[in-house]
């Protein structure tokens, strides 16, 4: 093959490789969420060298991008916190529903302030949704009530609906 040819064929690579990154690139959109919630705290084991507590939360959520993606999104959760060395492993399932009526379901995990977020799924207008990014406490209360938790969180990245 002549040097002419081989040019050419890396030209075209390389120019079909940027076209797709740049498709991709386009197709993600980002994130940037506060939910507040409160819910109950449930004991399931405390000793002095490990803590489980089960959550169940309600709450809503604020976008603080411009372009106002899960704005006034409703939410209710499930959560499991195993505390271990002062340490708190938690993880949760949410799922959220916007003002249209359609759901998404997203899995929370991390420990102490920091963690993860990945969307699993979603219906109507969410139906592909993928994607996914940071998640942390950001504002935590005294519990008004015992048994009880109030708290706000944020969470940032992109995501992606396929279609």
């Amino acid at each position: 093959m002549n040097s002419i040819k081989r040019w050419w064929i890396v030209a075209a690579a390389t120019v079909l490789g940027l076209l797709m990154f740049t498709l991709t690139a386009l197709a993600q959109e980002p994130y940037d969420i506060q939910c507040c919630g409160s819910g109950t705290v449930t004991m399931l084991s405390a000793s002095k060298e490990l803590t489980i507590v089960t959550l169940e939360l309600r709450g809503i959520s604020q976008s603080l991008h411009t372009n106002k993606v899960f704005d006034k999104c409703t939410w209710h959760a499930v959560g499991l916190n195993r505390i271990v060395d002062g340490k708190v492993h938690w993880m949760q399932y949410r799922k959220y529903m916007d003002p249209d009526g359609d759901t998404f379901v997203i899995e929370l995990s991390g420990v102490d302030q920091e963690g993860t977020m990945k969307f699993l799924e979603g219906t109507g207008k969410w139906k592909g949704l993928t994607g996914g990014g940071k998640a942390y406490a950001t504002l935590r209360g005294k519990p008004i009530t015992p048994g009880t938790t109030q708290y706000c969180g944020r969470a940032t990245g992109t995501y992606e609906l396929k279609k």
